[in-house]
């Protein structure tokens, strides 16, 4: 694989993750995060329980980790 195909494919690739964070399809997209604090906002009962917002935190922080390590990564290939 040459230099601005490695290129391209980490873009895709940071792409593809940063879409994962905001995609309504995503089990660890943003709208996760909204349904919870309009619910709280509301006084209603929280959809999700705090076990598994911990989990998806701690997911969201996997995915953003990969992201900043690709585009370090990308810094060096520019």
């Amino acid at each position: 694989m040459n230099k601005r195909e490695k290129i391209e494919r980490i873009k895709t690739r940071i792409s593809e993750l940063k879409n994962m964070l905001s995609a309504q399809s995503s089990t660890i997209g943003d709208w996760k995060l909204i349904k919870q604090f309009e619910a709280s906002m509301q006084g209603l009962n929280a959809p999700y329980t705090n076990e598994e917002m911990k989990a998806y935190h701690d997911s969201r922080a996997k995915v953003r980790d990969e992201i900043n390590k690709l585009e370090n990564e990308l810094t060096k290939e520019i």
